[in-house]
């Protein structure tokens, strides 16, 4: 296994281990922890390229790193309360919507291969921002509401627009094939012709 690959691996690794040091009120830990495996997300995609060694299984395992990591952390920040229960089940909801896209396009053979989109890479980029920030903070101390208000907005609002997005990019998909299918089965109109 390559270099890349191996630090999605331990993110994916490290993502319950961080999700019990939030719940476990271990905050100083938990912010320096989340802070050097957020550092990663970036990392192994820029070493990918930079090395030559982007791969299907790094294609794979790094959006399901991600996913692992914010669920966990997310979770685990509202089971103490350090997070809204309806932010950390919507970030889970739009997660599910794209994983549960994903199998169906395998499942159904619908030929998407639903690369992450731009503002995916942002919703994840700000999610993972607002938890080093939250964990920082909270780990000396009560987080403040004039910090804690703007990044569960800012988390909010990416978190909805990226769903929105990748669902309307996976349904456009799903009704140009249709569209290409019936194309292709409609015989033509020469074709009536010559068989008549």
């Amino acid at each position: 296994m390559n270099l890349p690959n191996t630090l999605t691996m331990a993110r994916l690794v490290l993502a319950p281990v961080l999700g019990w040091l939030v719940a476990s009120g271990e905050g100083v830990l938990a912010a320096a922890l989340f802070a050097v495996v957020a550092v990663t997300d970036a990392l192994d995609g820029w070493l990918a390229r930079r090395l030559g060694q982007v791969s299907a299984l790094g294609q794979l395992l790094d959006p399901l790193a991600d996913k692992a990591l914010v669920n966990a952390t997310f979770l685990a920040g509202a089971s103490t309360g350090v997070l809204p229960w309806w932010l950390a089940l919507l970030v889970l909801a739009r997660d599910g919507l794209i994983l549960a896209g994903a199998a169906l396009t395998r499942t159904f053979r619908l030929g998407h291969s639903l690369l992450p989109l731009a503002i995916g890479k942002v919703s994840t980029a700000v999610q993972m921002t607002a938890m080093t920030v939250l964990l920082a903070t909270g780990a000396f101390g009560r987080v403040e509401p004039a910090i804690m208000r703007p990044l569960i907005a800012a988390v909010a609002a990416v978190t909805v627009v990226s769903g929105i997005s990748y669902a309307y990019a996976w349904l456009r998909h799903v009704f140009e094939r249709r569209a290409m299918a019936r194309r292709d089965f409609t015989p033509s109109r020469s074709g009536r012709e010559e068989t008549s």
